[in-house]
C-alpha cells in the first residue's frame, strides 16, 4: 500500500525572548520534499501560549484550525490535533481522524472550540523541544509516518525539556522554564528527527512578535530557509512569518489548497442480497472522469499518468473501492465542473448519486458536480443486483426446440411475461433459480417441466453437452440372504459443471420400474463416485440406471463385492496346541487344527463398498485346552489396524468390498509359580553350613528364568547369583545345588524359601539329585567350518506422498528394494499385486534407479550383498476413493524370509468442495489480535477449513467498539482491515450474521481486543 503523507500542523506562538545562545546549535536537516496530493494524514498542534491571548488571536486561531481542516472534508485526509504551551495535550487532543463532513461537526469543531491559551505561571511558556517531541510521537504512532509539519508561532521558545535526550522523554517529559539556548536546540533535535522519518516541517510565524530577524532564523533552524513564497512549489517551502492574526486563516487555506487541490472522491456502494443494505463491492469496478474549467485548463495530478487534461479512468480493488480525482487549476479562482460515469456491469442496475452538499446533475449515464475554486467533493454511487428470471418457449423446431425469454421480478416475487398472463410467484427454489411455479397448464406449447426441460433451462435453453458426458457406474453385486441381489451404483461426471437431472425424469431413471428409486439428482463437476445409490433388484434379473445418455446394466454376472479374510495363528511357546481357525462361526479354508503360523489362507467374503461385519474365533482341537492361554487378536489392513481383542480369540471386522485384512490370534501359554524347596542345611561347626535345595515346577514344560529377572531367581544376601540353574525342568527336582551361607540364605523364586540355624539338618546320606547330572564327554574333534549361506533375503518398503490430494493431482509413490543378506539377489524384480479401482488411476511416469520397467513389472537385475535399488512411480487421480496400492518384490534366489516382500501405501483422493466458503471456514486467525482504541490498526486475518486449507472468497466483517468494517478473503484466504477503534472493547471478526462471543469456542470467527487510548504517564505535550 502506498504511504500515505501525514501533515501535523503544530500552532506554537511564542510568549517571551530567549538570551543570545550560548551553546553549540545543532546543524539543521534538510527538509524532505513533499508531493502534494489529497488523502494526506494531518497532525494539528496549537500553541496555547499567554501571548495569543494577550495579542487578542484567540478566536483567529480557533477559526483558522477549522478552516484549514474544513478544506480537507471529503478528500480522504486523516488529520490529529493537539495544544501546547509548557506542556501539551492541554485542552485539545484528537487523534488521527479522517475529515468528512461529519467529522468536522462532530469532532473537529468542538475540538477548535475548546482551544484556549494558558494565563498560570509557568504553564503559559513555550515549549518548543516538548512540541516537536509530540509530533514526533504523534508521528510514530501510526503507520505510515507523518510527511510534514507545520508549526505556527507567535514568539521564540522559553521551556524545554530537562531530562531531554534521555530514555524517560517521552514518557515522563519534566518541563521546565529556561533561558538556556537549548531551548531550542532541543527543538532542532527532534525536528531532525522528524526529518529523518520523511517528514516535512513548515515553520508558520504570526503576529509581531516574528518579524524580527532573530525569531526568523529560530524558524529557519526548524525547518530551512526557503520562504512561502508565490510561485515556489509548495513541496518545497520551509518557513512564512504572517503578521496579522486576522490572516492566518487565508494562510492556511492557500496550504490547504496547495497540499490538495480540486477534487472529487467517488466511493461505489453495492446491495447484493436486495436486503437494502449496501457494502463494499468486488473489485472491477470502473469510473471515467473529467474536468471543466471556467476559465484556464488545469493538470491531473490523481489518478497516476500524464497530467494532461482530458477523460481518466480508474478502476477500484477488493481493498479499495474509492477512486480519487484530483487536479491543479491554472487559476485559482476557476470553478470546476466535474462530470464522471461508471462503467456498466451486467446483472446490476443504477440507484443513485449522493455527492452529500453539493447538487448532481444526471445525463443518460454521465453525472456532473459543480465545485467553487478550490473546492472538493466526495460521492457515492450506488447499485444493486437484478433479480433476474428467465424461461424456455417451445418453438416447434427440432433443431432448435427452445429459445430464451427473460423477465424481472418485482419486490412481491411477481414475474409479468409479454406473451402470457401474469403468474404469481414464489420463486422456486430462491434466490437462484428462475423457474415460475406452477408451470403454463394452460398453455401447452409452454414450458417443458420435465426433468429433461429443466435441464435445458439451466443451460440457457440449449440442451447441455454435459448431459452426453455423464456415466453412471456399477461398482459390484452383493448376494442378500433371501437371494436377491442388491447394486452399488455410482456416476462419472467428467465435465466442469454440475448437473441436475430430477429422478425418474428420461435422463435420471432405473428400469424396469418404478423410475425414481430414490437415486441422486444433484452431480457434481469433475468428479467421480462410485457408491451413491444401492438398489435392490431379484437373482436371474436386470437392473438398468440411464443417466444423461448413457445407461449401465447390473445382473447375476456383475461382479460381486468382496473382500478378502486371512487368520494366523501364533503361539507362544510354539508347543504343540492345536486349534480350529473360524469365520462367521464356519472353520474357514485350511484352518482345521492348526499350530504355530498356521492360516486360513487368504478367504472372499462379502464387502460392500460401505463395508459388512464379519466374527472371527476359535476352538480347540484334541488335547488342546483354551484356558491354558492368554488369547489376544489384531486385524490389520494395508493402512493399519482396523481392529483388535485384547482378551480373546472372537472379534467383529468390518470388511469393505475390495478391502485385504489379515487378524492374527496369538495364544500364549499360561505358567504357573515355580517354588524353591529348601531339602535341609548341612550344618558345619568348623565353616560355612550349606543349604541343599530343590524346586517345584507345575507346568508340563521347561520355564526360563534369568537371574535377576523381575527380581527373581535370586539369593538374599547378595551374591544373588550363586550358581543356580536358569533353566528349571517340569515336575519336583531334588537336591539339585548346594550353596553354602552364614546366619541365614533366601532364595525368591515365584516365592521364597529361607535356609537358617532352625532348618532341617541334612541325613548323613542324602537321596541321590534329580536328575543325575551326566558327564560331559570328551570334546569333540573340530567340525570344519560351515559353507557360506546360500540362501539371500530381500526386503521392500513403500511410501506415498501426499497422504491426501482432491481430485486431479498426482501420487508420488517411492520404492526401496534393499539386500538385507550377505549373499547376492539375482534378477530382482518389483511388480504390483493390487491396485483397487486402478481404472481411475493414470500413470504418468516410472523412474528406477537401475534397470528396466515392462507391462510385468521393474527388473532390477542382480542386487548385491547390502545394495538397494529405487523406483519413484507417478500416477494421478480421477476420482474419490481410498487408494490402497500393493507391490511386490522377487528374486530367483531362494530366500531366507518371504514376510517382508510385500509394501501397501495408502492416499485419500476428495473430491472438489462444493460447500459455500462460509460453510467451509473451520477458524480465523488474526494478528494482532489486540489494538488500541483511537489508534489506527491494520489487522491481517487468514481464514482456513478443516483441513487446514485456505479458503477464499469469504466474506468477513469486523463490528465493534465503534468499527463495523466488511472485506472478503483473497485467493490466499487473507482479508486486511485498517480501521480505528474509537473507544474500547470487544471486536468481532466472523463472516455477516454470525455470532462471536469472547470466553467460547468460535467455529469461523475470532474476537479482538481493544484496548483504552492510555498515553504513557506523564506525557503531555
Amino acid at each position: 500500500m502506498s504511504r500515505i503523507a501525514v501533515v501535523a500542523l503544530a500552532v506554537a506562538f511564542f510568549a517571551v525572548a530567549v538570551v543570545a545562545q550560548a551553546q553549540q546549535q545543532p546543524a539543521t536537516a534538510p527538509n524532505p520534499n513533499l508531493t502534494p496530493r489529497c488523502g494526506l494524514k494531518v497532525v494539528v498542534v496549537l500553541d496555547a501560549s499567554q501571548s495569543i491571548a494577550q495579542s487578542k488571536g484567540t478566536e483567529d486561531v480557533r477559526n483558522a484550525a477549522k478552516t484549514f481542516i474544513g478544506a480537507f472534508a471529503g478528500t480522504g485526509t486523516k488529520i490529529a490535533m493537539f495544544d501546547f504551551a509548557l506542556q501539551a495535550r492541554v485542552n485539545v487532543d484528537v487523534p488521527y481522524t479522517e475529515v468528512t463532513d461529519g467529522s468536522v461537526k462532530l469532532v473537529f469543531t468542538p475540538a477548535a472550540n475548546a482551544y484556549t491559551p494558558l494565563t498560570k505561571n509557568p504553564d503559559y511558556y513555550t515549549n518548543w523541544d516538548n512540541a516537536l517531541l509530540q509530533a514526533l510521537y504523534t508521528s510514530d504512532s501510526s503507520t505510515p509516518r507523518a510527511d510534514a509539519v507545520v508549526f505556527i508561532t507567535d514568539g521564540d521558545p522559553t521551556a524545554l525539556n530537562n531530562n531531554h535526550g534521555k530514555p524517560t522523554e517521552v514518557t515522563v517529559p519534566g518541563a521546565a522554564t529556561s533561558s538556556s539556548a537549548n531551548t531550542l536546540n532541543y527543538a532542532i533535535t527532534h525536528a531532525n528527527e522528524l526529518k529523518a522519518e520523511g517528514t516535512h516541517i513548515f515553520a508558520f510565524g504570526v503576529g509581531n512578535g516574528v518579524t524580527n530577524a532573530a525569531s526568523q532564523s529560530r524558524l529557519k533552524a526548524i525547518s530551512g530557509n526557503q520562504e512561502f513564497k508565490p510561485g515556489v512549489p509548495i513541496g518545497s517551502v520551509d518557513w512564512v512569518v504572517v503578521q496579522n492574526f486576522g490572516d492566518l486563516s487565508s494562510t492556511l487555506a492557500d496550504l490547504a489548497t496547495s497540499l490538495c487541490a480540486s477534487s472529487v472522491r467517488v466511493t461505489k456502494r453495492v446491495d447484493e442480497d436486495g436486503d437494502g443494505s449496501y457494502d463494499d463491492p468486488a473489485g472491477g469496478w470502473t469510473f471515467t472522469g473529467n474536468a471543466a474549467m471556467s476559465t484556464g485548463s488545469y493538470e491531473w495530478r490523481q489518478p497516476a499518468g500524464s497530467s494532461t487534461p482530458g477523460q481518466r479512468k480508474v478502476t477500484v480493488t477488493n481493498d479499495n473501492p474509492t477512486a480519487m480525482f484530483e487536479w491543479d487549476p491554472q487559476n485559482a479562482t476557476a470553478s470546476a465542473s466535474f462530470t464522471f460515469s461508471e462503467g456498466a456491469r451486467l446483472g446490476y442496475r443504477f440507484v443513485d448519486a449522493d455527492c452529500g452538499d453539493r447538487s448532481v446533475t444526471r445525463d443518460g449515464d454521465d453525472f456532473t458536480v459543480k465545485l467553487p475554486a478550490g473546492q472538493s467533493a466526495s460521492c457515492v454511487v450506488r447499485n444493486a443486483r437484478l433479480r433476474e428470471v428467465t424461461f424456455c418457449h417451445a418453438t416447434g423446431d427440432r433443431d432448435d426446440p427452445y429459445d430464451i425469454r427473460t423477465t424481472f421480478l418485482d419486490a412481491a416475487g411477481r414475474a409479468s411475461l409479454a406473451e402470457h398472463k401474469t403468474h404469481d410467484g414464489p420463486v422456486f427454489p430462491a434466490p437462484d433459480w428462475g423457474d415460475i411455479i406452477p408451470p403454463y397448464a394452460d398453455d401447452p406449447v409452454g414450458l417443458n417441466w420435465s426433468g429433461v426441460g429443466q435441464v435445458v433451462w439451466q443451460n440457457r435453453c440449449v440442451i447441455p453437452p454435459a448431459v452426453r458426458l455423464i456415466t453412471p457406474t456399477v461398482r459390484c453385486v452383493e448376494v442378500l440372504g433371501s437371494g436377491d441381489l442388491r447394486a452399488h451404483f455410482g456416476y462419472t461426471n467428467p465435465s466442469g459443471e454440475a448437473l441436475t437431472l430430477l429422478a425418474g425424469s428420461e435422463w435420471n431413471a432405473f428400469s424396469p420400474d418404478p423410475t425414481d428409486r430414490g437415486q441422486l439428482e444433484r452431480f457434481l463437476p469433475t468428479t467421480t463416485i462410485d457408491d451413491v445409490v444401492q438398489v435392490r433388484f431379484p437373482a436371474g434379473g436386470q437392473l438398468t440406471w440411464t443417466l444423461g445418455t448413457h445407461r449401465v446394466t447390473a445382473s447375476g454376472s456383475t461382479r460381486r463385492c468382496l473382500g478378502t479374510l486371512t487368520i494366523v495363528k501364533r503361539l507362544n511357546p510354539a508347543g504343540d496346541g492345536r486349534f480350529n481357525l473360524r469365520i462367521d462361526g464356519e472353520v474357514a479354508g485350511t484352518g482345521v487344527l492348526v499350530g504355530d503360523n498356521g492360516t486360513t489362507g487368504t478367504i472372499a467374503v462379502t464387502a460392500t463398498p460401505a463395508g459388512t461385519p464379519h466374527t472371527i474365533d476359535e476352538t480347540a482341537g484334541p488335547g488342546t485346552r483354551l484356558d491354558r492361554y492368554d488369547t489376544s487378536t489384531v486385524c490389520r489392513d494395508d493402512a493399519g489396524v482396523v481392529g483388535e481383542n485384547p482378551d480373546g480369540a472372537e472379534l467383529a471386522v468390518t470388511v469393505r468390498e475390495g478391502q485385504d485384512v489379515i487378524c492374527t490370534i496369538t495364544n500364549t501359554r499360561r505358567v504357573e509359580r515355580i517354588v524353591p524347596v529348601l531339602e535341609c542345611v548341612r550344618f558345619n561347626d568348623s565353616g560355612p553350613d550349606v543349604a541343599v535345595w530343590g524346586y517345584d515346577n507345575p507346568n508340563d514344560f521347561p520355564v526360563d528364568l534369568s537371574v535377576g529377572e523381575d527380581g527373581r531367581n535370586v539369593f538374599v544376601p547378595a551374591p544373588a547369583d550363586r550358581g543356580q540353574m536358569v533353566t528349571f525342568a517340569p515336575g519336583r527336582q531334588h537336591n539339585v545345588l548346594e550353596v553354602p551361607f552364614e546366619g541365614t540364605l533366601t532364595w525368591r523364586l515365584d516365592t521364597v524359601a529361607t535356609a537358617g540355624a532352625g532348618s532341617q539338618p541334612c541325613p548323613t546320606v542324602l537321596p541321590e539329585p534329580s536328575p543325575t547330572p551326566t558327564p560331559l564327554p570328551p570334546a569333540p574333534t573340530p567340525a570344519p567350518p560351515a559353507p557360506p549361506p546360500t540362501a539371500t533375503d530381500i526386503a521392500v518398503t513403500k511410501v506415498a506422498t501426499p497422504a491426501v490430494i482432491s481430485v486431479g493431482e498426482r501420487i508420488r509413490y517411492t520404492i526401496t528394494v534393499t539386500n538385507t543378506s550377505a549373499v547376492p539377489a539375482a534378477e530382482v524384480t518389483v511388480f504390483r499385486v493390487d491396485e483397487r479401482l486402478a481404472t481411475t488411476s493414470t500413470l504418468i511416469s516410472l523412474t528406477p534407479s537401475q534397470g528396466y520397467c515392462d507391462s510385468i513389472g521393474c527388473h532390477f537385475g542382480t542386487l548385491a550383498a547390502g545394495a538397494s535399488a529405487t523406483l519413484v512411480a507417478v500416477t494421478e487421480e480421477a476420482s474419490t476413493r481410498l487408494v490402497v496400492n500393493t507391490i511386490r518384490a522377487s528374486t530367483t534366489t531362494a530366500e531366507t524370509d518371504l514376510a517382508n516382500n510385500t509394501a501397501s501405501a495408502v492416499v485419500r483422493v476428495i473430491g472438489a468442495v462444493s460447500a459455500s466458503a462460509a460453510d467451509r471456514c473451520a477458524a480465523v486467525v488474526v494478528a494482532p489480535s489486540t489494538v488500541r482504541a483511537g489508534r489506527t490498526a491494520v489487522v491481517t486475518a487468514r481464514a482456513f477449513d478443516a483441513h487446514g486449507r485456505r479458503v477464499g472468497g469469504l466474506a468477513l466483517r469486523l463490528r465493534g467498539a465503534g468499527v463495523d468494517a466488511q472485506r472478503t478473503t483473497t485467493i490466499a484466504g487473507s482479508a486486511r482491515f485498517a480501521f480505528t477503534p474509537r473507544r474500547g472493547g470487544v471486536i468481532s471478526l466472523a463472516p455477516p450474521g454470525r455470532i462471536v462471543r469472547p470466553g467460547l469456542p468460535q467455529q469461523c470467527g475470532v474476537v479482538l481486543g481493544a484496548t483504552a487510548s492510555q498515553r504513557p504517564s506523564g506525557v503531555t505535550g
